[in-house]
């Protein structure tokens, strides 16, 4: 896992308890976009996969979120 180095606490059961939720409510994603960046992710898989949920959420296409995370290098 790539996480990065910095002296703010970080959680992260957090991320992904906040990603997991997002997966079940996607009503939840604009509230959740208003208030975190893909980069305020500590753990890299978990900033992708939030990219991809807000990406998803745009194009409301669940098909989307899985051919983007299978696709990602």
């Amino acid at each position: 896992m790539n996480r990065q180095t910095t002296d703010e606490p970080i959680c992260y059961d957090t991320e992904q308890a906040l990603l997991g939720y997002l997966l079940v409510r996607w009503d939840a994603v604009p509230a959740v976009k208003a208030l975190l960046r893909p980069e305020d992710f500590a753990d890299t898989a978990h900033r992708i996969i939030y990219d991809a949920v807000l990406d998803v959420a745009e194009s409301k296409e669940l098909s989307a979120l899985v051919r983007q995370l299978r696709d990602h290098p």
